[in-house]
């Protein structure tokens, strides 16, 4: 994980400097894109719409894999776009959609509609299809139709068609609709300002490359605005998009006139307001109450800006871009805080896992082939409590690398979307009664059942429920520690 996110670094900076021809382009990208965070000001409560480092980069990493495909992929298109590929443009942006296709489902949509865009915008301005970038779409049209079809089995995985679901949880009243709506752009939008002073500065004659990078940067927040998913995965879309967006912003900050010392200066200033200030209160109380903290702010570095722009004459559209771009600065610094007050800076929960679970995995994986299935008596997250299971539980099939009859099922794309999330039960009972009496009321017939699914191993932990002591008469016990019992199913 180090090693990725390291090279998407770079990526940011090389694509940034090459599609720009600006090295400190590519530097400016890089920093807007790691280090400049959420603009919040809600010091302990770093979740309105997900952050950067903490909730995508440490808790996600298929979204940083995903970058390190989509960045090279932008400037391959890039080279399309300007009407100036070679053969190997060609060879490149196959394989680099196809592996696109299996790393994030939110990056082909994206790099598609920047695509689309183009080709409007070109044909609009120029009276002529522009066969080139058709043709790039073409190929990232069946890269998606593939991954639909193939990869996702046409599943929507939860999915939906919903307009502005992401507000709805900071809403009560049309009003708050809008607060909610200008949080979301100042929230995740506002290191992009540089796109603005862009096409500002270029009287909106913008070249082909900066108008395919625009495309990428709107379509994403458009994809997660126009659509819901129970565990706010379309977010993801304009994660994505900030891949395009912070190239052209720092290309609209380096055409304005960079002001790097001002910058840091401001950065600092307002970190350590923040580190003294301390987190922040919310009741939820109206529901947009975790707002008002990053409204607040707003309104006041306002006032500031508009004051400074009154006595600081002359280049202060590079001062006032300079510090639009910081002001989400203390994003990064107050994760790394909340990280010291809650597990994993408040992201996810984190679950313990055993060293015994570890262990007994690992001793499964060593003594058995790949085609071995394993049943477990563990389905939840921890031991259930009052009836109710968390299923997000993997453990076993990730340390194993072999699959279980029945493990956890909340991720499963039937799941995803039910109202009771992670809590609903399994919707095949009596698959789930007859693995579990595998181990509580083993019979000859029942274990013969599971051995012609591919069963072989039976892995207990007994801090869930011991197992029956008949099973040791009807199974090989192979392997256990203070917590943990493997048994091998006999040969049939």
């Amino acid at each position: 994980m180090p090693a990725l996110c390291a090279l998407a670094v770079v990526l940011v900076a090389v694509v940034g400097w090459r599609v720009s021809r600006r090295p400190y382009v590519g530097v400016g990208a890089a920093v807007l894109m790691f280090t400049i965070g959420e603009f919040g000001y809600e010091n302990g409560i770093r979740q309105l719409f997900g952050t950067q480092a903490t909730f995508i980069v440490w808790g996600s990493p298929s979204m940083t894999y995903s970058w390190v495909l989509l960045l090279p992929l932008i400037a391959v298109l890039v080279s399309i776009v300007r009407g100036s590929p070679s053969h190997g443009t060609w060879v490149l942006a196959g394989l680099f959609l196809a592996g696109s296709t299996g790393a994030k489902a939110s990056s082909i949509p994206v790099a598609a509609g920047a695509l689309g865009v183009t080709a409007l915008v070109l044909f609009l301005t120029r009276r002529r299809l522009p066969w080139a970038v058709l043709a790039a779409l073409g190929l990232a049209v069946v890269a998606q139709l593939f991954a639909t079809a193939i990869l996702f089995a046409f599943e929507s995985h939860g999915v939906t068609v919903r307009p502005f679901s992401g507000l709805e949880p900071y809403t009560a009243g049309a009003a708050s609709w809008v607060l909610a709506f200008v949080a979301f752009l100042l929230n995740m939008q506002l290191r992009l300002a540089g796109m603005v002073a862009l096409v500002w500065k270029q009287r909106l004659r913008l070249a082909p490359e900066q108008v395919f990078l625009l495309g990428g940067a709107v379509v994403g927040p458009v994809l997660y605005l126009a659509t819901a998913h129970p565990g706010s995965s379309n977010q993801y879309f304009v994660r994505a998009a900030f891949a395009f967006g912070v190239i052209l912003s720092a290309w609209g900050w380096a055409l304005v006139g960079a002001r790097v010392a001002f910058g840091v200066g401001l950065a600092v200033l307002l970190c350590a307001v923040q580190l003294i200030a301390g987190p922040a209160k919310v009741v939820w109380d109206p529901p947009y109450d975790p707002l008002r903290p990053l409204l607040y702010w707003a309104f006041a570095l306002a006032l500031v800006f508009a004051i400074l722009a009154l006595v600081w004459r002359g280049r202060f559209g590079a001062v006032l871009l300079t510090g639009v771009l910081v002001a989400g600065a203390p994003g990064l610094v107050m994760d790394a805080a909340a990280a010291h007050r809650y597990p994993n800076g408040g992201a996810y929960a984190v679950t313990a896992l055993p060293a015994s679970r570890v262990e007994a995995a690992r001793w499964v994986h060593d003594h058995s082939g790949p085609d071995d299935v394993v049943a477990t008596n563990a389905h939840c997250q921890g031991v259930p409590e009052d009836g109710l299971c968390d299923a997000r539980s993997f453990w076993l099939s990730a340390y194993t690398e072999r699959s279980v009859l029945v493990e956890g099922w909340a991720f499963t794309p039937r799941m995803v979307g039910l109202p009771r999330g992670p809590y609903e039960p399994f919707w095949d009972p009596a698959l789930l009664a007859a693995n579990d009496a595998a181990f509580y009321t083993p019979t000859p017939g029942g274990l013969d059942a599971l051995r012609a699914r591919g069963v072989r191993w039976l892995v207990v932990d007994r801090d869930v429920q011991p197992e029956s002591p008949d099973l040791a008469g009807l199974a090989t016990l192979r392997f256990e520690n203070t917590r943990m019992a493997v048994y091998a199913l006999p040969a049939r």
